[in-house]
């Protein structure tokens, strides 16, 4: 299955309400580097796919969404 992820303003108070109430339906879950790792391994050639779509997409001007360093989700 194929997903995507898009950044959200903080400002849209419907759509963070929905995210809120997706997240706190499942309990958090915390990894450790050795299950992280292994997740990579597994999903190595997903990545690469994706890369060479996100390349392709770069090439052909096509603007795309990115999370950047600033935006960041904080819950109060």
């Amino acid at each position: 299955s194929e997903w995507q992820l898009f950044p959200v303003d903080p400002k849209d108070v419907k759509k963070l309400s929905k995210i809120e109430n997706l997240i706190s339906k499942k309990p958090s879950q915390i990894f450790s580097e050795s299950e992280l790792e292994s997740e990579n391994r597994n999903l190595k050639n997903e990545i690469k796919k994706g890369m060479a779509k996100y390349q392709e997409h770069i090439k052909k001007g096509k603007k795309i969404k990115r999370l950047e360093k600033n935006m960041f989700y904080e819950k109060n």
